[in-house]
């Protein structure tokens, strides 16, 4: 039986009342009630456990477990004692310490992904998401505009079948939980990163899909379209792509992570760290073949402050600081808004 204090949040209580919990054997009891009071503490509401899709200013807490983990850790150490003449030593904390590693590592990620939405939606992003943002569990992200704010004339608009009031978003699945663009980075190929990241581009009337099915139904629509159909088409729900949807799905799947690494290792802007992924054909690291001059790189010093051209990664951020979905939204509004000069 399971006690929890007095004065201990009403989400724990709800927690130990969990009737699919009872009967677990203890390592699945520890992941599952980890996972539950990690999505229940971030801010208290269910349906929005980040706390980053309401309209008004919200104060989001740091992490629970902030400073938690060394300690946690730490207690894999203690409570050794020796069983007679075999000196074997066993750690009485094993099952307590494995359960304390599991819960520090799901909240540390969900303190990661609260902060790099936080960031998107602080840039002037709409920002949702539907299904479990924890390791192991399937989840999507939308950051989204509408696009009377993307600064494209009404003619523009017409043309390119947008309503003002329409949506434009660039949506994420993670099909193993969020994965911030440190741990993306560090992937040694393109298979290994779209195992955990896929991206879709479209528009809509809502700022993120419906419900979990319907953005299953988005990747699986984009997936299984033929290859000759050049067409905007319906994905689901009242999402559709736009007019320039499919070279944009295919740039930021083959191209993206490479060019933020140029940017990060080089210094880099945008346009110079494009030249130089067409120079190398994708290849990492400085090649002689890179024919980038620093008059270029200075071209691009300032980031701008309008919404569809400011740049994140220009305030000198590592990869450890900086959102993904904030820097690769940037990175499509760039080409969205100037289309017409890349394609």
């Amino acid at each position: 039986m399971l006690f929890a204090e007095e004065d201990a949040p009403p989400s724990v209580a709800e927690a130990l009342a969990v009737s699919s919990f009872l009967g677990k054997p203890i390592i699945p009891f520890l992941v599952a009630l980890s996972k539950y009071l990690c999505e229940e503490t971030a801010t208290g509401k269910r349906d929005d456990p980040l706390g980053i899709e309401s309209d008004g200013d919200i104060d989001l807490p740091d992490s629970q477990i902030e400073g938690a983990e060394d300690s946690e850790l730490s207690e894999a150490n203690e409570d050794w004692e020796t069983d007679g003449e075999d000196g074997v030593q066993r750690n009485r904390s094993f099952i307590r310490s494995r359960g304390n590693v599991g819960a520090a590592a799901g909240s540390l990620r969900l303190s990661r992904a609260r902060s790099d939405l936080r960031a998107a939606k602080a840039a002037g992003f709409k920002v949702g998401h539907v299904g479990h943002m924890s390791t192991g569990s399937s989840c999507f992200i939308s950051v989204a505009i509408r696009a009377h704010k993307l600064g494209i004339s009404e003619e523009a608009m017409q043309a390119w079948n947008l309503a003002p009031e329409t949506y434009l978003m660039l949506v994420f699945y993670y099909p193993s939980g969020y994965q911030p663009l440190d741990v993306l980075l560090e992937q040694s190929s393109s298979s290994a990163v779209q195992d955990m990241l896929q991206t879709v581009v479209a528009v809509g009337d809502t700022y993120k899909p419906r419900s979990f099915a319907a953005a299953q139904r988005m990747f699986q629509t984009q997936i299984h379209r033929r290859d000759a159909d050049s067409s905007a088409v319906d994905l689901s729900d009242g999402l559709r792509e736009s007019f320039i949807s499919r070279p944009l799905n295919a740039l930021l799947k083959v191209r993206m992570l490479e060019i933020i690494r140029a940017r990060l290792n080089q210094g880099f802007g945008w346009a110079q760290a494009e030249k130089w992924f067409h120079n190398n054909q994708g290849h990492r690291g400085h090649g002689a073949e890179n024919e980038i001059t620093m008059n270029e790189v200075n071209e691009s010093s300032k980031a701008s402050l309008h919404i569809t051209t400011a740049d994140e990664i220009m305030l000198s951020k590592t990869e450890k600081e900086l959102s993904l979905p904030l820097v690769a939204m940037q990175f499509m509004l760039r080409h969205f808004v100037k289309c017409t000069e890349f394609w």
